[in-house]
């Protein structure tokens, strides 16, 4: 697995390093890699994924939802009780879970899948509405 710190872009004003929100990219190379985010979040993402994710510079502030980008690949998340919420974008779509949940993105030609198997979460569509995904079902992102 390699990281490296993304450079959040211009800001109006000069703000020191250490107080920028932090994004940080991940590419996943040979073989499944599990990360943690806190004590409630784990991301089991498949080989050749690529993603980004944002957080506060202080973890101990978990009332930020996680931000995550996902590039390429496939990535399972399990989110436990406490919840933080987790916001994570596929293209033009946005996945939001914020209570107890298991479920799979996988992104690859030419459908990319969304499947929950466990709870029930959001799906923002790329014209502002609202979808929910609920344990067992399975949606296309095209």
């Amino acid at each position: 697995m390699e990281t490296a710190i993304v450079d959040p872009g211009p800001n109006p004003f000069h703000i020191p390093r250490e107080e920028w929100a932090v994004k940080t990219r991940v590419t996943i190379s040979d073989e499944q890699s599990t990360l943690r985010w806190g004590e409630d979040c784990v991301f089991d993402a498949g080989p050749g994924t690529i993603l980004t994710w944002r957080s506060a510079p202080d973890l101990a502030a978990p009332q930020e939802p996680r931000s995550i980008r996902l590039n390429r690949g496939s990535l399972t998340v399990r989110l436990e009780a406490p919840a933080v919420p987790v916001d994570i974008l596929v293209g033009d779509y946005r996945v939001l879970a914020s209570q107890p949940a298991v479920f799979i993105i996988n992104i690859s030609e030419p459908d990319s899948t969304l499947s929950v198997t466990r709870g029930n979460i959001e799906l923002l569509l790329p014209d502002a509405k609202k979808r929910s995904v609920a344990a067992g079902e399975s949606v296309s992102l095209p």
